[in-house]
């Protein structure tokens, strides 16, 4: 399961410094964090990628899917990272944002289309990024306003091409291709990047590819 999030990741794409990864020094704002976690998204969406090429030749198809906005408790915990969605502020933001978010269980139509549906192997659908449909993007009067009043406080930015879902309820379950971060293709850092977590794994990974 992925995320719009992606996009947050930085320029470069995956940071594999992991005194960088595990410095604390690098979480103490609020756009650090929203950016690791950014960064976490585009590494999965990476990972699908790698895992998708690797699986060529075999009838599995691996995608990374967008649920959409999901009315949950995502943010139940997360006072002390991302206050702006809690108190005055929070209230009037969930609020507004209301008509756009997704029940539970409509976020998972999407996901559950991507793993189960014959649609996906008859129209090749492999390695991509999928989002909920139908999707719009969102205008740039609208980014300007939100990054104006929430960029400063939240470090979340919105950026050309992210999709606005107004009043979806997951009537329409089959999901598009989405936008993501530059380096979300790159084949080569995404093989990287497996190569990392099957050594931290004990090369697990690698054995689940040997005959």
């Amino acid at each position: 399961v992925g995320s719009e999030a992606n996009r947050w990741a930085p320029a470069a794409g995956v940071e594999f410094n992991q005194s960088a990864v595990l410095d604390p020094a690098l979480y103490t704002s609020q756009q650090q964090r929203w950016g690791w976690y950014g960064h976490s998204k585009l590494a999965l969406s990476l990972y699908t990628k790698h895992l998708d090429h690797s699986l060529a030749e075999e009838r599995v198809s691996v995608n990374c899917v967008h649920p959409g906005l999901i009315e949950s408790q995502l943010f139940r915990d997360a006072g002390v990272c991302f206050p702006p969605f809690f108190g005055v502020v929070g209230r009037i933001a969930k609020a507004a944002s209301r008509p756009w978010l997704r029940s539970p269980a409509n976020g998972a139509l999407p996901v559950l289309y991507a793993a189960t549906s014959p649609d996906v192997a008859q129209r090749g659908i492999r390695g991509q990024y999928l989002v909920p449909c139908p999707g719009w993007e969102i205008p740039a009067w609208i980014r300007a306003v939100s990054n104006a009043l929430l960029g400063p406080t939240t470090g979340a930015v919105i950026k050309p091409g992210v999709l606005l879902e107004p009043w979806t309820t997951g009537h329409t379950v089959a999901p598009i291709m989405g936008t993501e971060h530059p380096k979300a293709n790159d084949l080569v850092l995404a093989k990287r990047l497996f190569d990392l977590s099957d050594r931290q794994v004990g090369g697990l990974h690698s054995s689940l590819n040997s005959p």
